[in-house]
């Protein structure tokens, strides 16, 4: 029999220990949960702002670099369209004029490429300005050509050298120059803006990285808590089980004396650690705090008094301490136990009454606890020192530090 219940202990034990650790787990974890994540999204957040303010600034670069590209193209190769112009005009070789288409259709691109990075407004004004500028040049330069081909150089040098032409190319020269001056601006506008952005996420992410520190320095002081109040909960844990092994070592060695067969011992062994258990689950699920004095009276008694009509539990709101709670609750155990066995539990007409009253004196609040039986069976002589008597006489005063005044008239028990 002792085989079986202490092969149960460790279970038990494991089962309460869980309980304990699972009741102080779930604030951290939440806590540590919420700090990684906020973390995860802080690096999120910084990871993209850097990357977009990278892309930002890699455009930016590479328009710079391309309107350089193409400022230095088209001025390039408006002098190769009129310098092909003007020497088709002065030498009449038909070459020349190839040499002008080819190079025509590039100078068109490189402008409308220079366009596309151009602002809407400048777009409007510029633009225009630039295409008029270039049709009356295309179309003088046609006529050149046209009149080279007719044989009249004298005629074609004479259009190429006019001040209609030098106006289209004066006209010209400042579109497109107008154009390179706005995207210039538009770029720098936008590398001062994306400046700011920096400035302001740098700010940002100081801010952002204060308040994560704050955060985890908040989360690890919780965790320092949290570890402190767990071994806490562990030695609290540890002290409990110890004093319930000597609580049982010393149940068993007064059953064991008190026993005269083992089927007798196994009755009341089993009783008093039904009614050990009994308190152990009232405890937990009090969240291990003190217990009312009325409920540990309904449950010291409760599997002996049927429907509680012959019970009768009267005083005012008493706590019990844990440190008094078994020893309490036991003595109150044994004597329900005697009353149900021999005494007025143990007839259908018995009653009890259990009250109790707190008095303030010299030494403090004290608490009398009566139990009186009525209407049972006469007390025998053999129930006057039995081991509920035994267990209650040495408790009291010597755990609880109170008095007992233990009385057998045959009306009932009084104690």
């Amino acid at each position: 029999m002792k085989r079986r219940f202490r092969s149960r202990l460790p279970a038990v034990l494991s089962a309460r220990a869980s309980a304990l650790s699972g009741a102080f787990d779930a604030s951290p974890v939440r806590a540590l949960t919420a700090g990684v994540l906020i973390t995860v999204l802080f690096f999120f957040w910084a990871g993209w702002a850097l990357w977009s303010s990278n892309v930002a600034l890699v455009r930016i670069g590479r328009d710079d670099l391309r309107i350089e590209q193409l400022g230095g193209t088209i001025v390039h190769l408006d002098e190769v369209l009129t310098m092909s112009a003007r020497m088709a005009a002065a030498t009449g070789d038909p070459q020349w004029e190839q040499r002008y288409r080819i190079f025509e259709p590039e100078l068109e691109a490189a402008i409308a490429a220079a366009m596309s990075l151009a602002p809407e407004s400048v777009i409007e004004s510029g633009a225009t300005r630039t295409d008029r500028a270039n049709k009356a040049l295309v179309a003088l330069e046609n006529r050149a050509f046209h009149l080279v081909q007719r044989g009249d150089t004298e005629g074609a040098v004479r259009v190429l050298s006019s001040d209609t032409y030098a106006a289209q190319k004066k006209s010209y020269a400042a579109g497109v120059d107008e154009t390179m001056r706005a995207i210039r601006r538009r770029i720098e506008t936008d590398l001062s803006a994306q400046s700011r952005v920096l400035l302001g996420l740098l700010v940002a992410a100081a801010l952002s990285l204060s308040l994560l520190l704050l955060a985890w320095f908040a989360v690890l002081r919780l965790l320092r808590r949290h570890l402190a109040t767990l071994r806490r909960a562990q030695d609290e844990l540890d002290h409990r089980v110890n004093n319930t092994l000597a609580a049982v070592q010393s149940i068993a060695d007064l059953t064991v004396a008190a026993s005269s067969s083992l089927d007798e011992f196994d009755e009341t062994f089993r009783g008093r650690l039904s009614a050990l258990a009994r308190m152990h689950s009232a405890m937990k699920n009090n969240d291990w705090s003190a217990l009312g004095l009325h409920e540990l009276v309904e449950l010291s008694i409760g599997p002996y008094h049927g429907n509680g009509e012959r019970v009768s539990i009267s005083g005012e709101a008493v706590e019990i301490e844990l440190a008094s709670l078994r020893s309490v609750g036991l003595s109150l155990h044994e004597l329900a136990t005697n009353a149900a066995k021999y005494g007025a539990l143990s007839t259908v007409s018995g009653t009890v009454d259990v009250s109790w009253r707190v008095d303030a004196g010299v030494e403090g609040r004290r608490l009398h606890l009566t139990w009186t039986e009525s209407d049972g069976p006469p007390v025998a002589e053999s129930r006057r020192c039995g081991f509920g008597s035994r267990f209650i006489e040495q408790t009291v005063p010597y755990e609880l530090g109170g008095d007992v005044r233990l009385s057998f008239p045959e009306t009932g028990v009084r104690c």
